[in-house]
């Protein structure tokens, strides 16, 4: 039910930030970092630096025009650069844990993480003391007790509930979300860990310009978003001249940050985030949304626990979403052999069969009403239209000639639907014809009217300037924002289409099974008719 949003807010939210989109520059191309590190950008063919955030000198002691061009061995002590030189020539580059090292121009310890970008080496430094110098089995007695809880969650809304007291537990942030993207890429909190004191979030809307697709991409090809001060300058990067720039910072935890983002959280009263992505099948399901009142930085170590928790969480939810799937393809198995075996016993007698299996069918797809219709022949099953109603519906389904038709608003389709969407706002009809006999299943679903809770009116995401250019624009206001869903059903899920179509090929062989069965007896009654025209004929002239 969540996600089913009104035309209108698509229209205004999706279609005008499709608009906005490409008017902003990439964000893995933002040309800037977070000024919590020191980004270094290396040939990898000869670990020549090419590029440098312009922070070097506040951390390094050096201005950015003494690291470019100069080659690594130039600048980290020399087991540093045999690190790193080793790391290259490995298999498991991308897997390569964290590393300390030391400049040469002192004593202070970083540690680095590193990663390819075409034919560059990207190292990010953070100061040793933000990192915690926990061994790993300090970090499993940290998950232990998390995991365990996340585990014996009965339900999904259990599970999520489990998992964003976790989170809070681990980064002791003021607010953890659950948030969950639906087909249209607004999102819904489905689970929250909050402040005693701080408003609730949960149960609320956001529209899908909230996290527009470019965020949403980044967050399938990196684990983990921190972003520890809002009002922190930005850091430009450095580039040698004749170097292709900006560089690509996909892969980069330090990736500067969106002035609109930036604002949006300013507007929530967040001055550091933390989101962590959860995955379904390489696809971005959710984040877990984290949000804190003051900045603050994560340490390294809890962040790497947070990204271990992330694909955990994602491996537990593909597996639970597997479990729930299979039981409930098992039980729309179990209802459509017995269905197909009685259509075998019965080839030539399916309207009885149907009629027989009323109960089943409207289980099959878990619908409220059905017509089943062979020929002139309509039987209403439940709650349904009227015959004056479904007879003009049969009609315009055959001129669609779609042999599965479904959607969860048929006045989108079908506007004369208005006189019926208490009854009928949702279709799911198959159709077949052999020879001169059509035979249609329709199942019906009522309209289900609900108010959607947004934070804030979804119409604000996007903005048009003086010259007309739609842009994406960060909301002000988050206040409670009520819209009436109106004229849809509940939506149909893939498996009850599937359940429609396998359906309809058993309907299909049956029907074309009566055809010919139908044929040999009239071509038996009619040789044997021929006969006795002979034989009569025969003893006449006799």
């Amino acid at each position: 039910m969540q996600s089913l949003i009104m035309k209108s807010l698509q229209t205004i939210t999706s279609a005008l930030v499709n608009l906005a989109v490409g008017d902003h520059e990439p964000l893995h191309l933002i040309g800037q970092i977070q000024p919590h590190g020191v980004l270094l950008a290396l040939q990898a063919s000869d670990l020549t630096i090419t590029q440098v955030s312009e922070n070097t000198q506040a951390y390094l002691g050096l201005a950015p025009d003494a690291f470019l061009g100069q080659p690594l061995a130039h600048v980290f002590a020399a087991a540093t650069v045999q690190h790193i030189t080793a790391l290259l020539q490995g298999d498991a580059f991308e897997a390569a844990k964290p590393f300390p090292v030391t400049f040469l121009a002192g004593a202070a310890v970083y540690l680095v993480t590193a990663h390819r970008t075409h034919d560059l080496l990207v190292l990010e430094l953070e100061p040793m003391p933000s990192v915690e110098a926990a061994q790993p089995d300090q970090f499993y007695d940290r998950l232990k007790p998390a995991l365990v809880n996340i585990k014996r969650a009965a339900t999904l809304t259990h599970f999520f509930q489990q998992v964003a007291q976790a989170v809070r537990q681990l980064i002791e942030f003021d607010r953890v979300m659950i948030y969950r993207f639906a087909t249209d890429h607004s999102g819904m909190v489905v689970a929250e860990a909050v402040r005693p004191d701080l408003e609730r979030y949960l149960g609320l809307h956001y529209p899908a310009a909230d996290v527009p697709s470019a965020a949403r991409n980044l967050f399938t090809r990196n684990w983990l978003r921190n972003i520890p001060d809002v009002n922190a300058l930005p850091v430009k990067l450095m580039a040698l001249a004749g170097v292709e720039a900006p560089l690509d910072l996909s892969q980069a935890h330090l990736r500067g940050v969106s002035p609109c983002h930036l604002e949006y959280l300013r507007n929530m009263g967040v001055a550091a985030s933390l989101s962590i992505p959860i995955l379904n099948q390489d696809q971005l399901w959710g984040l877990i949304a984290c949000h804190h009142s003051t900045p603050k930085l994560v340490s390294y170590g809890t962040r790497s626990l947070c990204e271990l928790l992330g694909q955990l969480i994602s491996v537990e939810f593909v597996l639970r979403q597997e479990r729930a799937f299979r039981h409930d393809l098992e039980q729309v198995r179990q209802i459509e052999r017995a269905f197909r075996q009685d259509l075998q016993q019965c080839p030539d007698q399916i309207e009885m069969v149907l009629q027989r299996k009323q109960t089943s069918l409207l289980k099959l797809v878990q619908a409220q009403g059905m017509a089943i219709v062979l020929g002139e022949q309509v039987l209403l099953v439940g709650q349904t239209p009227s015959q004056e109603d479904v007879q003009p519906l049969l009609t315009w389904l055959l001129a669609t000639q779609q042999e599965v038709f479904h959607t969860d608003s048929l006045v989108e389709h079908y506007p004369e639907a208005a006189r019926f969407k208490e009854r009928g706002s949702g279709v799911l009809a198959i159709s077949i014809r052999v020879r001169h006999m059509a035979y249609q299943i329709l199942w019906f679903r009522p309209e289900q009217s609900y108010a959607v809770n947004w934070a804030g009116n979804p119409n604000d995401a996007v903005a048009m300037d003086a010259e007309g250019v739609v842009r994406l624009s960060p909301r002000r206001s988050f206040a409670l924002w009520q819209e009436v869903v109106r004229d849809h059903s509940l939506p149909w899920q893939s498996l009850e289409i599937e359940a429609a179509q396998e359906l309809r090929h058993s309907l299909l062989i049956a029907a074309l099974e009566s055809s010919q069965a139908a044929l040999q007896k009239a071509a038996i009654r009619a040789e044997r008719a021929n006969q006795a025209k002979s034989e009569f004929l025969a003893n006449m002239s006799h």
